[in-house]
């Protein structure tokens, strides 16, 4: 009844309709990938498809700081021309990262070849700061739209992206037999460099009326008025990217490319769909126990529903997965990838921690406790990355991801109990 009440006043109104048309947008963008790799795994092997893993992984930590954090800040000035302030700032931070990053490239392909362990890799490492380069510029316009409202080009511009790639990756093969991982990274490049036009286009309009007011000086105050994003808010992105990326990036270097990608695989195929739920559950309680700390009420009720909750949806999806991972991977993906539905079987523990915390780490921001949830952030990596490093030392990729997903979870495990017990002693 209490949920269903919270659902009541949310589903009313123009902020509904605009959270509505956004998610809708990014759901979709989301499962186009999901719905795409059965067909995907029969085009290309689980090597090229670590390879792109790999390559991915490496986007995805450097971009994360490609502006610093800045174009989050683009939602708070009072003025447009403030805002356009910092998407300059933002853009002068992603281009100087990507050249530095490319010079980086240039100089060292050889050296991180060799350490990823993965010779396929070595030419991609060049289109690396490229792909930083446009994401930069489509987060710096994704935040512009958001503060415009501009949420169905938002939509447009996340579905193009993933759509975009994935009808690339899947064309190419048929036009270029035998292509290989060009057709997977490749097709992803296409994708990104598309939607940012497209996203680019949609913004410039409005944009380009505000940059008659655009200085140096305005940039370099506003730099400093928001330096808290660069110095608080990258610490945090930047260990929640490595915590995802850096496994691949590891299991491709300790054992190789293949492990790579089964591992990829298994990931993506259960983490996608169980994130869309978890982010829902999330933003929905997000709203409650903000309301609910406002007007000085406890939190531990609606934390314990809450866990009580997930928990009893989560057992019989997640225990049928644990049972038939393997055989369900090899009839949907092709039998290749019938390894990687082990690994599900084994990454399954963990997976359903994830299930259970990801909604409940809004209360240590609610109360102010980012700090210690960043410590537990940063002993998590180190845990997971320890477990990868006994497993190289034995030599088995199986010991690897076991010891990694039985870390991965005892953590989480703590990191829950302490939600809870924050949730119980500073909930009034």
């Amino acid at each position: 009844m209490l949920y269903k009440n919270i659902i009541e006043r949310l589903t009313k109104g123009v902020f509904f309709r605009n959270v509505t048309t956004l998610m809708s947008g990014t759901a979709l963008a989301q499962v186009i990938p999901v719905l795409l790799s059965p067909v995907l795994t029969r085009l290309y092997s689980p090597e090229q498809y670590g390879t792109m893993a790999l390559f991915t992984a490496l986007v995805g930590i450097f971009s994360v700081v490609a502006t610093f954090r800045y174009e989050l800040s683009i939602m708070l000035p009072e003025k447009d021309s403030d805002a356009v302030n910092i998407i300059v700032l933002s853009l002068i931070l992603n281009f100087s990262l990507s050249i530095i990053l490319l010079i980086i490239t240039f100089l060292f392909n050889e050296r991180f070849t060799d350490l990823l362990n993965d010779p396929e890799i070595s030419r991609w490492l060049y289109f690396v700061p490229v792909m930083v380069f446009l994401i930069g510029v489509f987060q710096s316009m994704h935040y512009w739209l958001s503060r415009k409202k501009h949420y169905k080009k938002l939509s447009a511009a996340l579905i193009s992206r993933s759509g975009i790639k994935g009808s690339a990756q899947v064309g190419v093969i048929y036009v270029l037999p035998g292509i290989g991982t060009a057709g997977l990274i490749g097709g992803a490049i296409f994708g990104q460099f598309v939607s940012t036009i497209i996203i680019v286009q949609q913004s410039l309009r409005q944009i380009s009326s505000a940059f008659q007011k655009v200085s140096f000086k305005r940039i370099t105050e506003l730099a400093k008025k928001y330096k808290n994003f660069p110095v608080i808010n990258t610490s945090h992105a930047l260990a929640n990217t490595l915590s995802s990326n850096l496994p691949v990036m590891l299991l491709t270097s300790f054992f190789s490319s293949k492990v790579a990608g089964l591992y990829s695989l298994a990931l993506m195929a259960v983490m996608l769909p169980t994130g869309l739920v978890s982010n829902a559950i999330g933003q929905v309680f997000y709203q409650r126990i903000s309301e609910a700390h406002n007007k000085k009420e406890a939190l531990y009720p609606y934390t314990i529903r809450l866990v009580k909750g997930l928990f009893f949806v989560s057992i019989i999806p997640f225990g049928l997965l644990f049972l038939l991972a393997p055989s369900l991977f090899g009839l949907i993906f092709g039998g290749q990838w019938t390894e990687a539905g082990l690994y599900t079987r084994i990454l399954t523990p963990w997976i359903i921690m994830i299930f259970l915390v990801a909604p409940l780490s809004y209360i240590p921001i609610t109360l102010g406790y980012q700090k210690k949830a960043l410590y537990i952030e940063i002993a998590g990596i180190s845990a997971k990355l320890f477990a990868l490093v006994i497993g190289s030392y034995y030599q088995s990729s199986f010991i690897a991801v076991v010891l990694f997903s039985l870390s991965g979870f005892f953590i989480l495990v703590y990191s829950l109990t302490w939600i809870i017990s924050l949730s119980k002693e500073q909930g009034v």
